[in-house]
C-alpha cells in the first residue's frame, strides 16, 4: 500500500527518482530505506547519491542511466587497470541534448570524495582533455592517459542546456561491454579493431543482432562462452583473417 512508501518509480527500463528538500515528504537528517521490486527477475545496478555534484564511479563495460537538468553537471569517474589503458566512453541520448567532458588526473579516494580537484569544467577548456562538444551524432571519445602515474583516474562531466536523459558507457580498449536485451547502444570502432560485447541468453531463446552503421562498414562475428571473435589484416595488408566465431 502507499502507507509503506513515499516515492516510487514504476516504468519499463531504467527508473530514477530525485528527492528534493522542497518535497512535502522530505525528511531532514533521516535514514531513507530503498526497496527494489522484481516485476520480473532482474540483474541491475543501483546508484544513490546524496549531493547533486557527487562523483559516481562507473562500472567498466556497463551502461549507466543518467539525467541532467539545465545549469547542472553530472560527474563520473572510472579507473584504468594499467597506465597504458585507453578510455573509450560514449554518451547515448534518449532525449534532450548534452555533451561529455573528460579529464585524467592522479588522485586518491580522499581527493575524489572531498574536493572537486581535477573535475572537468565545461567553461574552462584547460580543465579537460577531450569533449563531445561539436559532435552532432556519434558522441564517443577515446582518451589516453596523459602520463604514467600510478593512480590515474578518468573524471567526466555531463552538461546540458536543458533537461536531458542519457546513458553513459565507459570501458578500456580491451574490455568486454555488457549489453541489455532491447536497449540500443551507439558505439565507435576503429578500422582494424574489434570491440567485444556480451549478453546472457535464457534457455531456448533466440538471439537477434542488428548493427546499423551510421558511418563506415562494421561487420559482426559471434561466439559463445569465453571465445572472443575477431579479425586481423592478412599478410601484406591483403584480406582479413577472422577466427573464434560460430
Amino acid at each position: 500500500t502507499t502507507d509503506d512508501y513515499k516515492w516510487f518509480s514504476i516504468r519499463f527500463g531504467d527508473d530514477s527518482l530525485v528527492i528534493q528538500p522542497t518535497d512535502p515528504n522530505y525528511c531532514s537528517d533521516c535514514r531513507y530505506v530503498i526497496g527494489v521490486y522484481g516485476y520480473s527477475s532482474a540483474v541491475y545496478h543501483l546508484v544513490v547519491t546524496t549531493t547533486r555534484d557527487a562523483v559516481i564511479e562507473l562500472p567498466r563495460g556497463r551502461a549507466q542511466f543518467g539525467e541532467v537538468n539545465a545549469g547542472e553537471l553530472r560527474y563520473y569517474s572510472v579507473r584504468p587497470s594499467t597506465s597504458n589503458d585507453v578510455l573509450r566512453v560514449s554518451l547515448t541520448l534518449t532525449d534532450g541534448a548534452a555533451d561529455l567532458f573528460v579529464n585524467c588526473v592522479d588522485m586518491n579516494d580522499s581527493h575524489l570524495n572531498r574536493t572537486s580537484y581535477g573535475l572537468p569544467d565545461p567553461d574552462d577548456p584547460s580543465s579537460y582533455l577531450a569533449s563531445t562538444s561539436g559532435l552532432s551524432s556519434i558522441k564517443s571519445l577515446e582518451v589516453a592517459q596523459h602520463d604514467e602515474l600510478g593512480s590515474n583516474v578518468f573524471l567526466m562531466a555531463v552538461k546540458s542546456a536543458g533537461t536531458a536523459h542519457y546513458s553513459i558507457l565507459a570501458s578500456m580498449e580491451d574490455d568486454v561491454v555488457y549489453l541489455r536485451s532491447g536497449v540500443q547502444l551507439r558505439q565507435y570502432v576503429r578500422v582494424g579493431k574489434t570491440q567485444h560485447y556480451a549478453i546472457p541468453v535464457p534457455a531456448d531463446s533466440s538471439l537477434r543482432i542488428i548493427v546499423t552503421p551510421l558511418t563506415g562498414d562494421p561487420d559482426v562475428l559471434v561466439s559463445v562462452e569465453e571465445e572472443l571473435p575477431g579479425c586481423e589484416v592478412g599478410a601484406y595488408g591483403v584480406g582479413e583473417l577472422c577466427s573464434n566465431y560460430t
